[in-house]
Formats: C-alpha cells, sequence, structure tokens
C-alpha cells in the first residue's frame, strides 16, 4: 500500500522523535513529521497531566491560531465527540470522525456546528492515546472543505506510527515527571536546609552517581573543594554518607 519513499519517511520521522525527550519539541516534531505523510489543513497534538488537565504549554497547534484554541479549549473540549471513544476502548484508537457518526447526524452536533464549521474543517481524525485506562494525548488532524476525506491508506499510515508514538509519549511523560519530582525534591532540600546553589548543583552530581573526581571534571573545581562542599551538606542534614543523603533527598 506504500511506496518505498513512504516507509523511508516513516522510519525517518520515527528515529528522529524516539531522540527526544522534551514532551514541547516531541509534538512538534510528531506533527510535522506526520504532514509529510498525510496532508492536513489543521491540527494539534495535546497531551495531559494524571488530573486530566491539558499541558497547554506543550500543545502543538498546526493551522489554528490562538483565537480558535481558546474557542476550542473553553467551549468545543468537552463536546468533541472523539473523547466518547475512551469509553469503548482501553487501548489507544484509530479514529475518523465519519466513521464514529454518519453525516447526518454529524453535522448536527454542537462540535460540528460550533467548532468545525467555523473553522472550515469538515474532516476529522487522529489518534486518542490511552494509557491505564486514561486519556493521556490526543492528535487530532483536520481536512478543510475543499479537501476529501481521509482514506484508507491515511488510516494505515497512522496505524503503522500509533504503537511507536503512544510508547514514546508515556515513555516521555514518565521522565518529565521524574523531573518535576526531582527539582521538588531539590527545592525542598534548598530551603528545609539552606543549602547553597553550589551544593544543590553539587548534590544533583551527587544523585547522579557521579564520582568525586567526576564533579571536579564537570565542575572545574578541585577535589578538596568537592570534599568540603560534600562534607557541608552532611553537616546540613545531619548524614554521614551518600546513601543516606539520597534517601533523605528522595524522602521529601
Amino acid at each position: 500500500m506504500l511506496r518505498e519513499t513512504e516507509w523511508m519517511t516513516i522510519n525517518h520521522i520515527l528515529l528522529d522523535i524516539y531522540m527526544v525527550n522534551d514532551i514541547g519539541m516531541l509534538t512538534k516534531k510528531v506533527m510535522k513529521g506526520l504532514r509529510l505523510l498525510i496532508p492536513y489543513s489543521k491540527g494539534y497534538f495535546m497531551l495531559f497531566d494524571e488530573e486530566q488537565e491539558p499541558l497547554l504549554d506543550d500543545m502543538c497547534l498546526v493551522g489554528f491560531d490562538a483565537e480558535e484554541l481558546k474557542t476550542y479549549i473553553n467551549e468545543s473540549y468537552e463536546e468533541d465527540y472523539l473523547k466518547y471513544l475512551s469509553d469503548l476502548t482501553t487501548k489507544t484508537p484509530i479514529y475518523q470522525d465519519t466513521n464514529i457518526l454518519m453525516d447526518n447526524i454529524r453535522m448536527f452536533t454542537p462540535f460540528y456546528s460550533k467548532f468545525l464549521e467555523t473553522v472550515d474543517c469538515p474532516y476529522g481524525g487522529g489518534l486518542l492515546f490511552i494509557r491505564n485506562n486514561r486519556i493521556i494525548g490526543i492528535l487530532e488532524i483536520f481536512r478543510s472543505g475543499k479537501l476529501v476525506d481521509f482514506n484508507e491508506k491515511d488510516i494505515y499510515i497512522l496505524n503503522v506510527l500509533k504503537t511507536h508514538i503512544e510508547n514514546i509519549v508515556f515513555k516521555t511523560m514518565q521522565m518529565s515527571q521524574r523531573q518535576a519530582m526531582d527539582e521538588k525534591c531539590f527545592k525542598s532540600m534548598k530551603e528545609r536546609f539552606e543549602l547553597t546553589d553550589r551544593e544543590i548543583e553539587i548534590l544533583r552530581l551527587v544523585s547522579n552517581g557521579s564520582s568525586n573526581q567526576e564533579i571536579c571534571d564537570k565542575l572545574l573545581i578541585s577535589n578538596s573543594t568537592v570534599k568540603k562542599h560534600i562534607y557541608n551538606i552532611y553537616t546540613k542534614t545531619g548524614v554521614i554518607n551518600r546513601t543516606q543523603l539520597l534517601n533523605l533527598l528522595y524522602s521529601l
């Protein structure tokens, strides 16, 4: 069904996004790569936190302006009928609006009349990412009335990419959550034990498993200076070794 050049494009896209560790960059690369394979007029890639709140800072918009995004988030998101798919499956589905509802019904839904029609994008489709029985992201692409609906080949391409994108999204979100938790731990340590900025910098390296010599090389300071900083950290926090220090750090 796909030409050799299209398979090569898929491979390049996957190699590119597998190297990404930042959520915002990931959504941008996925949307840009997808457009090379499936032409679309507008689209967005939105991820959600554990409270099911959209991560708007990391959202990627293609073709939508700020006002259209505001309308979607504030008025149309809750009416988007693709969300109903999450009640029907525990796995990430590929969807096509015209397969969810027949046109004689779909065209009279609030989501169609209030949003799709106003942005001139009657045809929609994409991926609803579900992991652990909750929605973790939505990738939705639209075609204007001047273009035809998505076809079997478009759906096939989404199916090829689906598992890869889902796994990368989940991995990247876990890393982001871990980094956020780490930052809270370091902030708590700094405030609770009155650690200096340099001591926090060294604590970060210690938590990453760096030896004293590696800390010297990274910070361009002497070994005696590193030992002095670590001694001060131990004294302020009341621990006697790295194991106790890390246990204290992550207990916060």
